[in-house]
């Protein structure tokens, strides 16, 4: 059965997954195994992320960083404020941390830090234009989860589909559904701030 289509989160989903990390920072065995549990799908970001950079880390290398990036993400964890699923979060950790492993790698220098500062709100820096890409960021935040996910994995990442299901645990079909809502939704929201005169 496919699974059903949802523009957004429920207060208890987002209320769910705030309950887990504050159960497992409490030392919660259950809450532990689940976020355990969860976290199984940090290889699968990075190996996906990795492939879209040409393959440059080899399966060791990414073990690896996989093992790294986990403690990252957990020593992060309390940062997290459910403004993104779960999963989104820590996709947008796996990006960063990779595209600095691969700098840091570059330069011959340390690449992970765990300690390093960032917060929820850091986003992967792609766009040529930063005063576009932070409108289009600001629009996404308005959009909300999962559809500003969909989007970023699909235009930040380049992913396909069949990659945006992988990384969100959703199938192909709803990654297409949630990815044309949200540009369909973006573009009516942009075309309004045009027609308004708002900032382009």
């Amino acid at each position: 059965m496919a699974e059903p289509d949802r523009t957004t989160p429920s207060p208890e989903e987002r209320a769910r997954d705030l309950a887990l990390a504050r159960a497992a920072l409490e030392g919660g065995s259950d809450a532990r195994r689940e976020l355990a549990r969860r976290l199984r799908c940090v290889p699968r970001m990075l190996a996906v992320l990795n492939r879209r950079r040409g393959g440059r880390l080899s399966t060791h290398d990414l073990e690896d960083l996989s093992q790294e990036v986990t403690i990252v993400i957990l020593r992060k964890l309390g940062t997290f404020a459910g403004q993104a699923t779960l999963e989104g979060w820590v996709h947008r950790i796996c990006f960063l941390e990779l595209q600095n492993h691969l700098r840091s790698a570059a330069r011959g220098t340390e690449a992970i830090h765990p300690d390093r500062d960032w917060t929820e709100e850091d986003v992967p820096d792609r766009a040529p234009d930063p005063a576009e890409y932070e409108l289009v960021e600001r629009s996404l935040a308005e959009l909300g989860t999962p559809e500003a996910d969909a989007v970023r994995l699909k235009h930040y990442e380049q992913l396909t589909f069949d990659e945006i299901a992988a990384v969100l645990d959703i199938s192909p079909n709803t990654a297409k559904s949630r990815y044309y809502r949200g540009i369909a939704w973006l573009q009516r929201h942009l075309q309004a701030r045009v027609e308004a005169g708002g900032k382009r």
